[in-house]
């Protein structure tokens, strides 16, 4: 059975989210009042996915955030995170960290319910197998990548999911739209996507070294990853 680990210091939330999950579908729920716990039950229980507040009393659901998509053990775990209090630009500092998915409380629980069951499919249908591609070898457990055997810089887990879904699909070319929704998991919007997903693909280039000629920018299109680089993109 899939299971939810809801990590959120309010019991009554906890209690409410764990009741209407268990009752209108087939998952399973844990729980965690603070951010030591939630590690350790993602590290344990191994969730389909992760419910996660931002705002615990021993540390914050960023740093939480961080420690699982740093881990190789619970970085291929999808957590959406869930918060009170929005704040301008917190969106994009939260997905550049590797964060699935994004939720302010108040909504119905439906909402949550479905969001949760989006990241999970979506997770489960993810190749995570070893990529090689010319003289580019990517590893989605460890989350490195290595050049003619050589490892390169340390890709941000956003830098990283873009990366390796690309270079999955290699030498399809995919559209801004398919990559927003694939990869940011939300749906595109014209013209904003595009930039936000060429300035991450203009960081990996760098990381890439040569390599890094090997993934294509389709002006007006989108992304594409071939075995050889091109002398332009």
């Amino acid at each position: 059975m899939e299971t939810i680990l809801i990590a959120d210091d309010n019991e009554l939330i906890r209690e409410g989210i764990k009741d209407y999950i268990e009752q209108v579908s087939p998952l399973s729920v844990c729980e965690a009042g603070d951010g030591r716990h939630a590690i350790a039950q993602a590290r344990i229980r191994k969730p389909s996915a992760i419910l996660l507040d931002l705002n615990l009393p021993d540390m914050s659901g960023a740093d939480v955030l961080d420690t699982l998509k740093t881990d190789p053990d619970t970085c291929g775990i999808p957590v959406l995170v869930f918060t009170a209090h929005h704040k301008d630009g917190q969106l994009l500092e939260l997905r550049e960290r590797g964060a699935d998915g994004y939720l302010v409380k108040g909504g119905p629980m439906e909402q949550v319910l479905g969001y949760l069951q989006v990241l999970i499919q979506s997770s489960t249908h993810n190749l995570q197998k070893n990529l090689v591609i010319g003289a580019v070898s990517i590893d989605p457990k460890s989350r490195t990548v290595q050049i003619s055997g050589q490892t390169c810089a340390p890709l941000t887990p956003k830098e990283f999911d873009l990366l390796y879904f690309v270079a999955s699909k290699s030498p399809e070319v995919l559209t801004w739209e398919k990559l927003s929704t694939s990869v940011w998991k939300e749906p595109a919007k014209y013209g904003k996507d595009s930039k936000t997903i060429e300035i991450h693909a203009q960081r990996i280039r760098r990381k890439l070294g040569p390599a890094g000629a090997c993934l294509i920018t389709h002006k007006g299109v989108g992304l594409q990853f071939l075995p050889s680089p091109v002398s332009t993109y």
